[in-house]
């Protein structure tokens, strides 16, 4: 068959899916390893009328998978735009499945640490080893359960809490939380607070001791 028709051939049955395309590609790269060649310069910097017909199927098929990824990212910023401009965070219902799915994934993509994925999430996604990333959602939306989103909302509450000169009484974020765990941890944030509050009374009754004193000593003085 003419190098070119079956160039053609293959690339039209191929184009279909873009993992297909990629594994040819790379069969077609280590044939053409076996190859003798005269190019030097890299493949992807050649033009295509210096390329052999089993190189031009590898630069059609590349440029195919690239225009493609190009097209994904401006539809989906599109869609998002789009949603953004719709009044859509107004909305009273439930949230629905796909929305707490999303949300989970989202949480934990990008703000559950890569140490805390391992210790409190490593059961999250599942086997993944063989998916694609849309297979690895759909998977995740098979098995979801609302627990999963419970426990990742739980896990936001514990680390987005503020430390330094924030505290219990003074932001709002910290306020909030320290009530939240009086429902489940009562007792044991009584204890903390009990040792804390042994602690202030003897201090505070030092600080009125010496502050006495020195009531006096400025009574003294202008007498």
């Amino acid at each position: 068959m003419n190098m070119g028709i079956y160039a053609l051939h293959v690339f039209g049955n191929l184009i279909g899916n873009n993992e297909e395309i990629l594994l040819h590609t790379l069969k077609i790269v280590e044939k053409t390893k076996d190859e003798s060649t005269d190019y030097s310069a890299p493949l992807a910097n050649r033009k295509m009328a210096d390329c052999t017909p089993v190189e031009q199927i590898v630069k059609i098929n590349e440029r195919e998978i690239r225009k493609k990824q190009i097209e994904n990212n401006k539809q989906f910023e599109e869609v998002v735009q789009i949603i953004r401009e719709t009044k859509y965070i107004d909305a009273k219902k439930t949230l629905s499945t796909d929305e707490m799915v999303a949300f989970s994934i989202s949480l934990f993509e990008n703000n559950v640490d890569y140490m805390s994925q391992q210790k409190c999430f490593s059961k999250f996604l599942g086997d993944t080893s063989k998916m694609t990333k849309v297979e690895i959602v759909e998977n995740f939306k098979k098995k979801f359960k609302k627990e999963i989103f419970h426990k990742l909302i739980r896990y936001m509450l514990t680390k987005q809490v503020h430390f330094g000169e924030s505290n219990h009484v003074n932001n709002l974020t910290n306020i909030s939380f320290y009530d939240a765990m009086q429902g489940y941890y009562k007792s044991k944030i009584a204890g903390i607070e009990k040792e804390y509050a042994e602690k202030r009374d003897k201090r505070e009754a030092r600080l009125k001791e010496r502050i006495t004193v020195l009531e006096k000593q400025v009574q003294e003085f202008n007498d």
